[in-house]
């Protein structure tokens, strides 16, 4: 064990004291021993310190959560060598540590955990809030949470427009472009999906800009003709989805996302053409390899898209197709099993009323 001279310096405070007398060594010793008696007390006192208190200036004391109500929470600490119980309003709180402490006393209180979500939505954790709520309903069948989780979603739906405009802003496009998908799926007849949309389009457009670019520089360089044929084919069924997901009719949508479909199925077959053709050349071999990775996760996105829209229009088989098809493609796909939970969910909550705005399912609840 290294030592760093903490305990040195504890337990000996006279460095001198390796130049006094025999006499009095016996003293020092007694005086060592007492000093590790009150150090080893001191630490056991602190063994209760296992949860954390978060203030809204970013300070932090350590200690234990004795209670908690819908505004404040009682809290065990150290205070010098003393402990104290405080009680401290969730005002000062962190809003996410206030939630934390309060989601485990609320569990099996339907009323309570309305409250909860409420305090979130104030404090701007939608979906936190939006969690609480589908819970407290699965609890208590007579509460009416309709409005609460429009609000929530408007929330949500805020919070990832924000997102999107921000990466587009600072020419992230490629997370843009993610963020106005996840709008679009989740949200898609709402005010912030038709101007996610529009920043999806913007995005695209420059991505389709750079992607021609390179596409012409490795047209003459080179580049191996059947992989580049093959590259086409995955960038056609890219502007495939992406006119799929900047269109406002359910049906025309519908339309391009089949067509992407078919366009990374003939790309994926193109590819293990090029494979075989191509066995003994490992640097085209690592390129198809990362063609097909690139094309089977484009793939399970444009079946989760299609999906989603089925889930908005309660379609609960379609959709459940569509999760299975993603599956297909990658059994181990965690994107593809999470949207199949999803679809069943959505299903199951439906039954019983449970029913939520927007593309993430009736009453979905998304961590």
């Amino acid at each position: 064990m290294q030592d760093f001279g903490i305990g040195r310096e504890i337990l000996n405070p006279n460095p001198l004291c390796c130049r006094l007398s025999a006499g009095d060594s016996v003293m020092i010793s007694t005086q060592k021993l007492l000093l590790s008696i009150a150090l080893t007390l001191s630490l056991q006192s602190m063994s209760f310190a296992q949860d954390e208190l978060l203030f809204h200036d970013h300070h932090i004391i350590h200690g234990e959560v004795i209670s908690s109500t819908s505004d404040s929470v009682t809290f065990k600490h150290i205070a010098g060598k003393m402990t104290e119980t405080e009680t401290y309003m969730a005002a000062d709180i962190d809003p996410v540590n206030f939630y934390i402490i309060r989601s485990k006393a609320v569990k099996g209180d339907a009323a309570a955990m309305m409250v909860l979500g409420r305090f979130c939505h104030k404090n701007g954790l939608f979906t936190r809030a939006k969690n609480q709520f589908i819970r407290s309903r699965k609890l208590d069948g007579t509460i009416d949470i309709k409005a609460d989780i429009d609000a929530a979603n408007d929330g949500i739906a805020t919070q990832l427009l924000a997102e999107a405009q921000a990466f587009a802003t600072d020419g992230k496009y490629k997370k843009a472009i993610y963020r106005t998908n996840t709008i679009i799926r989740r949200f898609s007849m709402t005010p912030q999906a038709a101007k996610a949309r529009e920043i999806n389009a913007s995005a695209y457009k420059s991505l389709v800009g750079k992607r021609d670019t390179m596409m012409a520089a490795m047209e003459t360089s080179g580049e191996n003709k059947d992989v580049v044929r093959v590259i086409k084919e995955i960038n056609k069924a890219a502007d495939s989805n992406a006119k799929a997901l900047q269109s406002t009719n359910a049906v025309a949508a519908n339309r391009e996302f089949g067509s992407a479909i078919k366009e990374y199925q003939k790309a994926l077959e193109l590819l293990d053409g090029v494979a075989k053709k191509y066995a003994r050349d490992e640097g085209i071999l690592e390129h198809v390899g990362s063609l097909r990775k690139q094309a089977n996760a484009d793939l399970i996105d444009v079946h989760i898209s299609l999906g989603n829209g089925f889930l908005v229009q309660s379609s609960y088989q379609k959709a459940f197709k569509e999760a299975n098809m993603a599956l297909a493609v990658d059994g181990k796909s965690t994107v593809a099993k999470a949207f199949r939970a999803q679809v069943a969910t959505a299903a199951a909550e439906a039954s019983i009323g449970i029913i939520g705005a927007g593309g993430s399912g009736p009453g979905s609840i998304i961590e």
